[in-house]
């Protein structure tokens, strides 16, 4: 039997997923008050620095709240099967027209593991994030 550690419930996914959001919104805002077409190029960069992200587990939302996605054995998901997470989760909940999305909501309460349907089909689950590396700057 697979130990789970310390699995995330609605509340820290729900603020990674708004952090998320808030960020594609403030690109439109800056966007909307300065009248000049910067999204492209901010969208851009938010896209790669999410896809190096998303090879370590984690979004930026992710992140900022101290969550990562992991292997049910607790290594790092890799890139693959955050893929596969994204895309199965896309289909779950806009295929289903949100019924997935309610399904997900419940599994979250009911279930110990807090495992989601997008969980069951990448074989992750989402759990703290402790950086095991450090930066450390040296002055000379």
């Amino acid at each position: 039997m697979i130990k789970i550690i310390n699995p995330i419930g609605f509340k820290k996914r729900f603020e990674a997923i708004f952090l998320n959001v808030l960020v594609y919104i403030i690109i439109y805002v800056i966007e909307a008050i300065l009248y000049i077409n910067i999204s492209q190029y901010l969208l851009s960069v938010l896209f790669i620095v999410q896809l190096v992200f998303m090879g370590r587990g984690m979004t930026l939302g992710k992140w900022w709240v101290g969550i990562k996605v992991v292997k049910l054995d607790g290594t790092n998901a890799g890139f693959f099967r955050m893929l596969l997470r994204t895309f199965s989760d896309l289909f779950i909940n806009v295929g289903t027209l949100g019924i997935g999305l309610i399904i997900n909501i419940g599994m979250i309460s009911l279930r110990r593991d807090k495992r989601v349907l997008h969980d069951l089909i990448a074989g992750t689950y989402v759990t703290n994030y402790v950086p095991t590396e450090t930066l450390v700057v040296h002055n000379e």
